[in-house]
């Protein structure tokens, strides 16, 4: 009985010669093709496309420095397609761009945007829900292959971006014990036990929110609410001038007091520190006037001279935004006894809402 015949031993060899080669693959490689994109044939209305992401900082012992952002404006912005349906640029294609099709997209305008995300207080993570917004231009174009072959592709172009935090959550670190250090800065401070002024008040601030002096007891007794308390903030100590970013919500028909707090190890020092201290409260930007600004020296224990600094805010409207700001302006090098903190404004922001 005969196996094999010349024939199938001719088809035989092929089949081998085949596996060992690829040649009857459906996977023959192809070679690297460059299109160019020699002509913009139509452009569409920008489209406006966002995503959120959320992003862990953390500060459990070692602070952990984080940048988002986002890219536009440049050449690796710009993706095309085979208008029919097949992938543009397979098989190791590339494309280049001709004539004034770039200037025309605005290619080469690198208007991405990176943002650095404040770092929590020690002890603390911040979680923040970040929004990147996209401008986005399509149309369709003629890429012409370096073979020679034509195609009509569609391109999609991240023209813009821009970045937005709109929520920030504030955790403690799990199983991490700080080191001792100045005390919270949205802390009440002690009960006072000296007589307390007469509040003086501004009705609407510029028709913002309405301001007022808080007495001392407010101040001390936890009588008034605390609006970073309410809204578990703990602001912390800038080590270097910033801007430190938070944000919170409050009640349509509540009173808050707005408080920061400035401390040193003896009293000598936080004397002298205050010598050289200045703080401004801006509601929307409008500036607060300093009789409004209530200050109350206290020990909140036997390592610390303190002095708090706060105003009492109410007339809250819903659907507004309100933008709570301290400066806290150093004029000079300063230490508090255990923490040196370089001359410059170090500004606190609390982003508002009113559900």
């Amino acid at each position: 009985m005969v196996l094999f015949s010349k024939r199938n031993i001719y088809i035989f060899v092929i089949f081998i010669f085949c596996l060992i080669f690829s040649g009857c693959s459906d996977k023959t490689p192809v070679p690297s093709t460059t299109w160019s994109l020699v002509k913009l044939v139509s452009i569409g209305d920008p489209i406006n496309n966002s995503t959120t992401e959320t992003v862990s900082v953390e500060n459990c012992g070692v602070p952990a420095e984080k940048t988002t952002s986002c890219s536009a404006g440049t050449s690796n912005d710009l993706s095309a397609s085979i208008t029919t349906g097949g992938a543009f640029g397979s098989a190791g294609a590339q494309f280049i761009l001709e004539g004034n099709i770039g200037t025309t997209l605005g290619i080469g305008q690198e208007s991405g945007e990176s943002i650095a995300l404040p770092v929590p207080p020690d002890g603390y993570i911040y979680l923040y829900t970040i929004s990147k917004k996209y401008k986005i231009v399509t149309g369709q174009a003629i890429a012409l292959s370096s073979t020679g072959d034509e195609q009509s592709v569609d391109f999609n172009f991240q023209a813009s971006c821009s970045i937005k935090i709109v929520d920030k959550e504030q955790m403690a670190c799990d199983g991490y014990n700080p080191p001792a250090t100045q005390p919270p800065v949205s802390e009440p401070p002690p009960v006072s036990e000296t007589p307390s002024p007469t509040p003086k008040s501004d009705s609407d601030l510029n028709g913002v929110l309405s301001v007022r002096l808080p007495t001392d007891s407010e101040m001390s007794a936890g009588i008034l609410p605390n609006i970073l308390l309410e809204n578990s903030i703990n602001i912390g100590l800038m080590t270097k001038p910033k801007t430190s970013v938070f944000y919170g919500k409050a009640e349509k028909r509540k009173e808050y007091q707005l408080p920061f707090f400035w401390c040193a190890t003896s009293s000598s020092i936080l004397n002298q520190n205050l010598s050289f201290l200045s703080i401004e409260f801006f509601v929307n930007e409008k500036k607060i006037p300093s009789e409004y600004i209530g200050a109350l020296k206290y020990k909140p224990n036997k390592n610390w001279d303190c002095v708090s600094y706060a105003v009492a805010l109410s007339g809250w409207q819903e659907s507004i935004q309100y933008i709570l700001e301290m400066k806290i302006s150093l004029l000079q090098n300063l230490n508090d006894g255990e923490s040196d903190y370089p001359a410059g404004d170090y500004i606190y922001r609390i982003t508002i809402d009113v559900p």
